[in-house]
């Protein structure tokens, strides 16, 4: 997997703004190229005024605009003061050597922001969390959205940090049918942030950890790891041993294989990735790992 294009979502929240720094730290390693976008959250009078599909800038006007006046100005006001904030953002970094374009999306965030992001082309996609309980529901449903429709790794970032560095990285999974390419993927990003990588799986019962430890060196051993531990979480609850693991380690990041199930195999099987993703405090870099 090469990173050429990284996209980033931004709320102009301190976690957006530590993803973007994250981003910025990847793409100097990689000399890769940064989009930051925002969707302006509009009512669905002036939303429906800007046609059908999404309406965007950057690169392209606002499609379908409506030649009411009210429409007209209250969509342009609202732009000045976007591309003031994006602006203020990608002139932080203009010393980093790195290309950051702007895309400003007008449209209802909660139904638009996940089709957007899974028809983008980008190589690796960046959001922000704020992990709060009071945190709005619509946001934990775009989050999962995101994470079931995204075919590229997608990186919640959560609480802002010091330094962008993601130094211990737990990678939770059952280990038993991984696809190399999610492997790969998740190796090229240890080897970008230097980062001690511990193997988990969560077990209900203390008679599983033989043959769970056994999975993972053989796992290790497959895809020829280096800085790697193994380790076992007693817990009856999948997504409460990740969480109380990876806190036990003070793990900068969790990172998880999704199926991208949808329909009724998601209803009874859901996703211990999305649940994660959204309760967790620390961020969390899912693998979507298509069946």
């Amino acid at each position: 997997m090469e990173i050429n294009t990284i996209l980033v979502s931004t709320d102009f929240s301190e976690e957006a703004d530590n993803a973007l720094d994250l981003a910025v730290s990847i793409a100097k390693k990689r000399n890769a190229k940064i989009t930051l976008f925002h969707v302006v959250d509009v009512p669905p009078a002036i939303s429906g005024g800007l046609g059908s599909g999404i309406g965007s800038v950057g690169g392209a006007g606002i499609g379908g605009a409506t030649d009411s006046r009210l429409h007209d100005h209250y969509v342009h006001k609202l732009l000045e003061v976007v591309k003031y904030r994006i602006g203020e953002l990608i002139n932080r970094y203009s010393d980093a050597g790195v290309t950051i374009q702007e895309q400003i999306i007008f449209d209802n965030k909660s139904k638009k922001l996940a089709t957007f992001i899974a028809e983008n082309e980008a190589d690796l996609i960046m959001v922000a969390s704020q992990c709060s309980q009071l945190e709005d529901h619509a946001i934990h449903l775009t989050i999962e959205q995101i994470i079931r429709k995204v075919k590229k790794p997608v990186f919640i970032v959560k609480n802002r940090a010091e330094h962008p560095q993601m130094g211990q990285i737990v990678f939770a999974s059952d280990f038993k049918k991984i696809n190399r390419e999610a492997v790969e993927e998740l190796k090229m990003l240890q080897e970008i942030f230097d980062a001690q990588l511990h193997l988990l799986t969560v077990i209900k019962s203390l008679s599983m950890e033989d043959k769970a430890q056994k999975r993972m060196k053989e796992f290790a051993q497959l895809f020829q790891l280096e800085k790697y531990t193994i380790n076992t979480y007693k817990d009856n609850s999948t997504e409460h041993g990740i969480r109380a693991f990876s806190n036990s380690i003070n793990a900068d990041m969790i990172s998880m294989i999704t199926h991208g199930r949808t329909g009724l195999a998601h209803l009874l099987y859901g996703s211990i990735a999305e649940k994660v993703a959204n309760h967790a405090k620390r961020s969390v870099l899912t693998f979507n790992q298509h069946e």
